[in-house]
């Protein structure tokens, strides 16, 4: 017999739920405990580090009593108290899918199409293929609210061939065929069903005249917004990054001077993107980044000489000696982002060419600094140069290295 007993202040519930059998669903003892468990959920402290354990424990009770829970958890996703609606629903994807499947389809059925979006969140790895085709069906919906998280569920179910008839209209979406505050649910770094179109989808929106330019539909920060708002291709720029679309380099370098040449427009965003993609393309205009005086740039969030750091470490990765000689000056800068940067951009990026800067650079006040740089010199030369018992290489290696460049320095 297991007993969970909750001690929540004005509520017990001691449930002998091992005596209780699955035909019984109807029992007012199990209707009972099942609300006074929902309670606890429901809590506005049921978070709290005081109650968590307690929340923990109603959570693990509903799961044990089962199916006969099932139906009043899918009122709790369903109503209008928002712990209980979250903690309801992740009782419901603990359970067994024997325990739900015949409730929840049960009642999806019944359901509205707002409500069936409430729920399918908790229930679509047991009702999964009929929440597909209400995904399908609902990009044809006539309310926003239906349609986003229709995307939504798509996009995260994307490799599931039961929803292959959403290719054509994703990619006229992304394209623009979507209302405004929906187009932007459908940015993401992974590709969706089309690696190669979504890309030139991606780059086509680089342009200042495309809606992610315009930031249509983007909600306003509730703290603040940045220099360039609502210009949205600050989002659609880092994901041609992660998905590594080299061909869009080109349209790149047109945003990065499209203010001005040497302007460095989303600078922070676009430069260092170029310097991985390794197209030397890039190096006129980052030339003219490093040439231009740090009050002619775009403003940025981040001080002075972070534009100048972030151009001279692309152009060091692009092989251009004008990065090195700049980088060198910018380790003596006042400013610690932009003298940490400079560090880190030898330690990443530097050659057998660096190896007296990075031997300074072991003293360096910031430990990840002195850490990367140790990383980086057993890069550049080969040699694994760790403390007795080390597997992997950390700061401590720093006078490990100090002695290897001493002994190995070509006067």
């Amino acid at each position: 017999m297991r007993t969970y007993r909750l001690t929540r202040p004005g509520v017990v519930v001691a449930l002998a739920l091992m005596a209780v059998p699955p035909a019984r669903g109807g029992d007012a003892r199990v209707d009972r405990a099942v609300d006074a468990l929902i309670e606890i959920l429901g809590d506005p402290k049921a978070v709290d580090q005081e109650r968590l354990q307690e929340t923990t424990r109603a959570i693990n009770a509903l799961t044990a009593i089962g199916s006969p829970a099932v139906p009043k958890l899918i009122d709790a996703v369903l109503g209008t108290n928002n712990n209980a609606s979250l903690y309801a629903g992740h009782t419901l994807k603990q359970m067994s899918q024997n325990d739900t499947r015949d409730a929840v389809r049960e009642r999806w059925d019944r359901l509205g199409d707002a409500d069936r979006w409430r729920l399918a969140p908790y229930v679509s790895d047991v009702h999964f293929n009929a929440v597909a085709d209400f995904a399908i069906a609902s990009l044809k919906h006539k309310d926003e609210a239906v349609r986003i998280p229709a995307w939504t569920f798509i996009v995260k179910h994307r490799l599931s061939q039961r929803l292959e008839p959403a290719k054509e209209p994703f990619l006229k979406a992304l394209a623009g065929g979507e209302s405004p505050r929906v187009r932007w649910h459908l940015l993401t770094e992974v590709p969706v069903f089309d690696a190669e179109k979504e890309a030139d989808i991606l780059i086509a929106l680089l342009r200042p005249d495309s809606w992610a330019a315009k930031g249509e539909g983007r909600v306003y920060p509730p703290g603040g917004t940045a220099p360039w708002w609502p210009d949205g291709r600050e989002l659609v720029i880092p994901i041609l990054g992660k998905r590594k679309v080299k061909r869009a380099a080109p349209a790149l370098i047109t945003v990065l001077a499209e203010k001005g040449p040497g302007r460095a427009y989303l600078g922070h965003l676009i430069i260092p993107i170029l310097g991985d993609f390794g197209d030397k393309e890039a190096v006129p205009e980052l030339r003219r980044v490093l040439d231009t005086p740090s009050d002619q740039h775009e403003r940025t969030l981040w001080g002075r000489d972070y534009l100048h750091v972030l151009a001279a470490t692309a152009l060091l990765q692009l092989g251009d000696p004008a990065g090195r000689a700049r980088l060198r000056e910018l380790l003596g800068s006042k400013e610690s982002l932009a003298n940490g940067l400079a560090a880190l951009a030898f330690a990443h990026h530097g050659t057998k060419e660096d190896l007296e800067v990075l031997g300074k650079l072991l003293d360096h006040e910031a430990w990840h600094v002195r850490r990367d740089v140790c990383r980086g010199l057993e890069r550049i030369t080969g040699v694994v140069n760790r403390p007795p018992g080390w597997s992997v290489t950390t700061e401590d290696a720093a006078p490990l290295w100090k002695e290897w460049l001493r002994k190995n320095r070509k006067d």
